[in-house]
């Protein structure tokens, strides 16, 4: 291989191995008993969430910002 193509598959294998968690924010209701808060529990494009977290592919991100860009990316170590 070419330096070139070196550097597209080290990109690749990076992106490939990599898990970020995201978190869909949660819903505030002010009523007037007081404040409900609701988190998202279901799936967005094959991802489970639960109390509005999950742990997606790296090579998923940008999906997931292009169709909710309110969504808060939390690296993980």
């Amino acid at each position: 291989m070419s330096k070139n193509e070196d550097r597209l598959q080290y990109i690749r294998d990076f992106y490939a191995a990599q898990k970020v968690v995201i978190e869909i924010p949660e819903q505030v209701i002010e009523t007037y008993k007081g404040r409900q808060v609701h988190r998202f529990n279901g799936s967005r494009m094959n991802y489970k969430f639960t109390d509005g977290h999950s742990e997606i592919d790296r090579k998923d991100l940008h999906k997931f910002l292009e169709m909710y860009p309110n969504l808060i990316v939390k690296e993980t170590k």
